[in-house]
């Protein structure tokens, strides 16, 4: 949201220098505006309340005591700043979680891509995926019925923000066979049993 500039001195001053002058423009320089930092005779300012991720191109005047000098050549930038929290929601699968998210509002500049990491039975934060600037991926090679943290954070030109809220969602699948089946018979029944399957997905109901 700000751009800090620094200029020289002109050379030839005329007379001693009062003052500078901070012009900005976001049209290319079709329309200027004046960055109001009180007298000066600093070489240097910080030009606040701009807005991430547009082009400003900046210029300076010198004030002596017969009044304003020609403006300096322009330079142009863009103020930016590390992305916002994305806002995620996961959906599990079968040994898999499918993670979707939604851009941070302020991006600070252009996205170049995510980092989604997973924390599964409280063992911490690790990295599970990064994408290329997709709001989606799929965590695979998870345990059914181990519950697992997840959280994704945005990067770009200027860095990598805070992570987004953690969601929390369990892996799981239908249940495999039951083993071990027997029948007993008996006055008009039959007497069930077996054994439950070595991977219930989550907990039979």
């Amino acid at each position: 949201g700000q751009v800090e500039l620094s200029w020289t001195a002109p050379a030839d001053n005329g007379s001693s220098i009062t003052d500078y002058g901070v012009q900005f423009s976001s049209d290319g320089g079709t329309s200027w505006s004046t960055f109001d930092d009180g007298v000066s005779t600093s070489t240097s300012a910080t030009v606040t309340g701009l807005s991430n991720g547009t082009e400003y191109t900046f210029r300076v005047t010198a004030t002596n005591g017969n009044g304003d000098g020609p403006a300096s050549d322009s330079v142009t930038v863009t103020p930016a700043a590390v992305p916002g929290k994305p806002t995620l929601s996961a959906t599990p699968g079968n040994q898999q979680v499918e993670l979707s998210w939604t851009a941070p509002a302020d991006n600070g500049s252009s996205i170049t891509g995510y980092t989604v990491e997973k924390n599964c039975a409280d063992s911490g934060w690790s990295p599970a995926t990064t994408t290329s600037g997709a709001t989606s991926a799929t965590v695979t090679s998870l345990t059914n019925g181990v519950s697992c943290d997840f959280r994704v954070s945005a990067t770009n030109s200027v860095g990598t923000g805070d992570p987004s809220d953690a969601e929390t969602a369990t892996p799981a699948a239908v249940p495999d066979k039951p083993t071990g089946l027997s029948a007993t018979s008996g006055d008009g029944q039959v007497e069930l049993s077996w054994t439950a399957p070595a991977d219930n997905g989550s907990s039979i109901t």
